[in-house]
């Protein structure tokens, strides 16, 4: 029993795994339907309009863009474990702050300032952001 082979210009070469009742195959670098050996798609190793040259300087082009993604990849998967680790770290500092403010017996509203400085304040009569949500609410 013969298999049928796609080669490319470079002599790797690829059995065809798929065929049809028709004659017709599928090639197995690219997937194309293939007649008389040969794929015609443009895009694939195995086109028979490739030079050596132009296969390998494709195949380096694929592979670059390959590692770039790759990397890309990696980069963004770090940045977001360091996000995620700095976002879990402030949350915990956060409620370190707010359970001493509780201890403390000082406003919780208030902790925080606009620059994020911690701020224990404790108010003689009604926090004044509370003033102002009650008046903001109406």
């Amino acid at each position: 029993m013969e298999f049928l082979t796609v080669r490319t210009c470079l002599g790797d070469e690829r059995v065809v795994t798929r065929t049809w009742q028709d004659g017709s195959a599928e090639c197995p670098f690219c997937t194309y339907p293939i007649t008389q050996g040969q794929s015609h798609n443009p895009w694939c190793d195995a086109h028979p309009g490739y030079t050596p040259e132009r296969l390998t300087a494709q195949r380096a082009e694929r592979e670059a863009r390959a590692r770039e993604e790759r990397d890309r990849r990696a980069n963004h998967a770090a940045a977001m474990r360091r996000i995620q680790e700095e976002r879990a770290s402030r949350e915990a500092w956060m409620a370190e702050q707010t359970a001493e403010a509780r201890r403390r017996g000082t406003c919780v509203r208030c902790l925080f300032g606009a620059s994020h400085a911690v701020r224990f304040v404790k108010h003689r009569g009604v926090c004044p952001r509370e003033k102002r949500d009650v008046l903001a609410a109406d």
